[in-house]
């Protein structure tokens, strides 16, 4: 509880929309830090990768079905 309120500039929570999921001080460097080193780790950020559409699929769509009516 003592690094939330240490995050939040003594508050134990923020009521001020836009700032709730915001902090300050070196522990939130140490946390945005981190959640940017895995993002670019595991290529979130990346404008080139592939889209869902572009990728191979072994889809094949269903035809026997309508024979049944």
């Amino acid at each position: 509880m003592r690094a939330v309120v240490q995050i939040r500039r003594g508050k134990k929570n923020e009521s001020a929309f836009g700032d709730r999921m915001r902090g300050c001080g070196p522990r939130w460097q140490v946390v945005e830090d981190l959640f940017n080193l895995h993002c670019q780790r595991l290529g979130f950020n990346d404008d080139e990768r592939e889209t869902f559409y572009d990728l191979p699929t072994t889809f094949r769509r269903p035809y026997g079905q309508l024979s049944l009516f």
